[in-house]
């Protein structure tokens, strides 16, 4: 019964490690990129006559094109495979970042191995009258520096550790929360969500939305906004959405940058014509996105925790303090490590200055 689990353990591993993910958004990023250089299949109209005029236009290569899914990159299945080792990668990561990151903002380890205490960069060494002196000296240096002081003893040291910024490195974990999100929108809205993106309304007539929606578009009135020297200011398009029997389901109005918005579907102003003196044909865009909360909210998520994460790094010292006054200093950082030292080598200056070093 262990192997299994074994295979399991070394997978999820594998899927955890910071490297491959770095590797799967890299070719996700370069999949999309080749996306947008290639023309890809529209979701309707005439798809065979979209199709002839890409294979007049790549000639020679239209076959080991279409053939590698480059004019339909989104739907094909090595794509959507690639956003799932993505995702997976992902979560795998933040699962297994979430434990020890809580550990160190709101359970962090006092006590440092000594080994630690004499290898780790940057360090220091220094010697003071009696412990009794060294304690308070340190203590308010870092405090003055905005450190969080935390002490521990045991027969022989006394152990401090200082904190400064513990709290935004919560912000890895909003990082790898926005990626989930980002994927899983991006999943969602691929799977269940679809574009129009031309519909024209004539002046008195209903178009249909179609896409199962059962819904009728008519546009009642077009007016151009203008200000007072005459140029245009806003376009906007009284609309009424009708059932397949008639019946209005409602009646609203859309502007340019403002959609109508109805039973989760979004109706752009596109463009107009006119078609007579008070006659107006309008053109709109319609969509219908159920990733886009997540999508919003993995924004959200991925500007407050790089924000957090690269503008407050948490900073960490640690002391050991001997019973006759020697005292041994560790410094740490994720980011900004220059500045760190630079804050480093002046509380060790600080603190020698009319002391004994050793």
């Amino acid at each position: 019964m262990r192997a299994p689990f074994t295979w399991l353990s070394k997978a999820w591993r594998a899927l955890s490690r910071l490297r491959l993910g770095v590797i799967l958004l890299a070719c996700a990023l370069g999949m999309i990129v080749a996306g947008t250089l290639f023309p890809q299949v529209p979701q309707e109209g005439d798809i065979q006559a979209w199709w002839e005029a890409v294979r007049e236009r790549y000639g020679a290569l239209y076959g080991p094109l279409r053939a590698l899914g480059l004019f339909d990159l989104f739907g094909t299945p090595w794509f959507q495979g690639l956003l799932g080792l993505l995702l997976l990668s992902t979560l795998a990561c933040f699962l297994n970042r979430w434990r020890p990151i809580f550990r160190a903002v709101f359970r962090p380890r006092v006590r440092l191995s000594d080994r630690r205490f004499e290898q780790a960069a940057p360090r220091a060494s220094l010697s003071f009258p009696s412990v009794e002196s060294a304690q308070p000296a340190l203590e308010a240096a870092l405090r003055r520096r905005r450190y969080r002081v935390q002490v521990e003893r045991d027969e022989d040291h006394i152990y401090l550790r200082a904190d400064r910024q513990r709290l935004p490195r919560l912000g890895t974990l909003l990082t790898h929360a926005g990626l989930v999100c980002l994927l899983l929108g991006a999943a969602v809205g691929g799977l269940w969500g679809w574009r129009a993106p031309e519909l024209v309304v004539k002046s008195g007539a209903v178009t249909a939305v179609g896409h199962d929606t059962g819904v009728g578009l008519r546009c009642e009135r077009f007016a151009i906004l203008r200000y007072a020297d005459g140029t245009p200011r806003n376009y906007r398009a009284d609309l009424t959405l009708l059932a397949e029997d008639g019946g209005r389901l409602l009646q609203d109005t859309v502007q340019v940058n403002h959609p109508l918005r109805y039973r989760g579907v979004r109706y752009y102003l596109q463009s107009y014509r006119l078609s007579g003196t008070e006659a107006c044909d309008v053109t709109l865009s319609a969509a219908r996105d159920p990733g886009y909360g997540l999508v919003i909210a993995a924004g959200l998520c991925l500007l407050i925790g790089m924000t957090l994460t690269f503008h407050f790094p948490h900073r960490r010292i640690w002391a050991r303090l001997g019973p006759a006054g020697q005292v041994a200093l560790v410094g740490s950082t994720a980011w900004d490590k220059e500045r760190f030292s630079r804050g480093f080598e002046a509380l060790v200056a600080e603190l020698r200055k009319g002391r004994e070093v050793t």
